[in-house]
């Protein structure tokens, strides 16, 4: 078995049975390494394909068969990186892959590798998403750095939107959302700049808030 692990400095292979690390670097134009060595997220697709996420590069898909990367980035123009090459978060969801980016919300169809186009995304353009989670009832959970959380319903071809948190509910200056999952009781768990641990729920949304506090147990 295989634990692949992404870092600040490039990817790692873990080898369980050799009980050792490969280094993954980043080589410009290189097929066989990364075009970015700042990792962001990792997701697997339904073939056994690994999407990266990465800082500056775009996402990048090692194929394990072929032991090569894809790269796919928006073109640097007039020397100015796309804000969409700025990978936050990947999940994959009936394999096509959600991408949190700095410059709104990409969508790819994992088989194909292609970028897939859709009105969601023009409701996200101007944000600055920071994470994705799925709910078990098929809607998507979008954060945005402004500290908003919408759910996102697929309704036969087409999207409702459904605001959780409108940006001020876990504090006006510390509302940043880093980090959302789903707990097996569907409560929404949020992860803050300095607004500690939340929990929402999601039938009523309302959000209960854990704030560190030094020598409480209690507490962060």
């Amino acid at each position: 078995q295989q634990l692949w692990i992404g870092t600040g400095q490039g990817l790692c292979i873990y080898n369980q049975e050799l009980d050792n690390f490969i280094n993954v670097d980043s080589i410009q134009g290189n097929r066989n390494f990364l075009n970015n060595r700042y990792i962001t997220d990792l997701e697997f697709d339904s073939k056994g394909n690994l999407w990266i996420g990465t800082h500056e590069g775009g996402v990048n898909v090692y194929d394990p068969v072929r032991r090569e990367f894809t790269y796919l980035a928006d073109s640097t123009r007039q020397g100015i990186l796309p804000s969409t090459n700025f990978i936050n978060t990947l999940v994959n969801i009936d394999d096509v892959i959600w991408c949190s980016t700095k410059g709104g919300l990409l969508l790819f169809d994992a088989p194909s590798r292609k970028k897939l186009s859709s009105g969601l995304l023009a409701r996200f353009s101007n944000a600055q998403v920071s994470a994705i989670a799925a709910e078990k009832s098929g809607s998507i959970l979008i954060a945005t750095v402004k500290g908003e959380l919408t759910r996102v319903i697929p309704l036969n071809g087409r999207f409702d939107f459904q605001p959780v948190l409108k940006g001020t509910e876990l504090g006006e200056s510390s509302n940043r959302i880093l980090t959302l999952s789903i707990d097996e009781k569907g409560n929404i768990l949020v992860g803050g700049e300095n607004s500690g641990f939340n929990w929402i729920e999601p039938r009523t949304n309302r959000v209960y808030r854990i704030l560190a506090e030094e020598g409480n147990i209690k507490r962060l």
